[in-house]
């Protein structure tokens, strides 16, 4: 499969050129399928891994929660569920200093579906309320 090889390459090539966390996903989802066939399935899962990590900490510095939180979930589908749990946690503290309420549902709703509701967290690894200090 060395034409579906080249053209993975290619295709990631071209997703970190144009920092887009998206194909970033699509990217490591394809790198999934293709190294599955041609690798062995735990090196095509860790090199997957990599990939949904870079496109979650390219959404969280473009404060993009929903990248954020497909990017979680594209590491639930590996199985990594600890990583899966950070990276809804990341998207929710993103929608929240955005003030945006709509996002934080979604994302909760979201991460509901993926890894069902949240046991109690330590309130350490909680995403911190920000809070607005009068002035």
């Amino acid at each position: 499969m060395p034409g579906a090889e080249q053209g993975w390459d290619e295709a990631y090539r071209l997703a970190r050129a144009t920092s887009d966390p998206y194909a970033l996903i699509e990217v490591g989802r394809a790198y999934l399928a293709i190294g599955e066939s041609v690798y062995d399935p735990p090196m095509a899962a860790a090199r997957a891994r990599r990939i949904f990590l870079s496109a979650l900490f390219l959404g969280r510095g473009l404060r993009n929660v929903h990248a954020v939180a497909c990017a979680a979930e594209a590491l639930a589908a590996l199985g990594d569920q600890d990583l899966a749990a950070r990276g809804f946690r990341i998207a929710v503290t993103l929608a929240q200093r955005g003030r945006d309420a709509g996002a934080v549902g979604r994302v909760t709703a979201q991460r509901d579906r993926v890894l069902g509701p949240p046991e109690e967290e330590p309130a350490a690894l909680r995403p911190a309320a920000e809070t607005v200090q009068p002035r």
